[in-house]
């Protein structure tokens, strides 16, 4: 088993395991670095979980709206997992314009876009946990008290 720190997204294709949707390519861009580094949540590491608590969520829910009534993706500063969100939305104008794959049924557009906000969601708590946030001490064993 991977630990935190043994866990590569280096290798990850978000074009090819994820149907080839541009949106969470460009999901993949704002949430990890070229290595497979997390760029979220980010320093300080006492925060991660509180702001995962936080953000999470607000960005589930945003998704979710857009994707299925059409409201647009509220304004978010750019660190937070929603900021990265709506970056991502803006670079491809998903929902709107963003292309759905040949693989997917051309009838079937909402269903994919749903789809897609599953994934991105996946996307997020990926980066939280590759970013240092989760369970499990990071060194083991642990040092011994002296």
């Amino acid at each position: 088993m991977l630990t935190n720190n043994e866990q590569s997204n280096s290798e990850f294709d978000p074009t090819g395991a994820m149907e080839g949707s541009e949106f969470l390519a460009e999901v993949w861009e704002q949430f990890f670095n070229a290595d497979g580094s997390s760029k979220w949540p980010g320093l300080p590491a006492n925060t991660l979980a509180e702001r995962a608590k936080a953000e999470l969520p607000a960005a589930l829910d945003a998704l979710f709206r857009c994707a299925v009534s059409d409201e647009p993706l509220p304004e978010a500063d750019a660190a937070t997992a929603l900021g990265k969100l709506k970056a991502a939305a803006d670079e491809v104008d998903w929902p709107d314009e963003s292309e759905i794959p040949d693989a997917w049924p051309a009838d079937q557009e909402d269903t994919y876009r749903l789809y897609e906000v599953a994934c991105a969601v996946n996307l997020m708590l990926r980066a939280y946990r590759v970013g240092g946030g989760g369970g499990g001490p990071r060194d083991w064993p642990p040092p011994t008290n002296t």
